[in-house]
């Protein structure tokens, strides 16, 4: 009979322990989704209240704001190959790849065996 209590005292001491860390993990679930709602609710207000002007869009943006800035252009780019040919102009010339480039290692191989000891 003692035996058959003790069983039933460690029986409760687990479900409890096990219930009061399933409410933990819910609860804690529980703030991460409300801190992420909340950031979220933050982030679509300063978008859509962008200068106090609720209907901004992309194309808004670039007839008011974008047209004073010009597009980034390169002279010139490392593999001609991988890029895209909408993407390639007649000014645009390869050049050498950087030291340390994970495309190719001629350039600085070339250089270390050209290149003399310092002291």
């Amino acid at each position: 009979m003692l035996l058959l209590l003790l069983l039933l005292c460690v029986f409760a001491f687990v479900l409890l322990l096990l219930l009061s860390l399933l409410l933990s993990l819910f609860f804690w679930i529980r703030w991460v989704f409300l801190v992420m709602l909340f950031g979220f609710c933050n982030l679509v207000s300063s978008i859509n209240n962008n200068n106090n002007n609720d209907n901004v869009t992309v194309k808004a943006w670039y007839k008011s704001q974008g047209k004073f800035f010009s597009p980034v252009e390169f002279a010139s780019v490392e593999v001609m190959q991988q890029m895209p040919p909408s993407w390639l102009r007649e000014d645009l010339e390869e050049t050498a790849v950087c030291k340390g480039s994970r495309v190719k290692t001629e350039v600085m191989e070339a250089e270390q065996a050209e290149s003399k000891p310092e002291l």
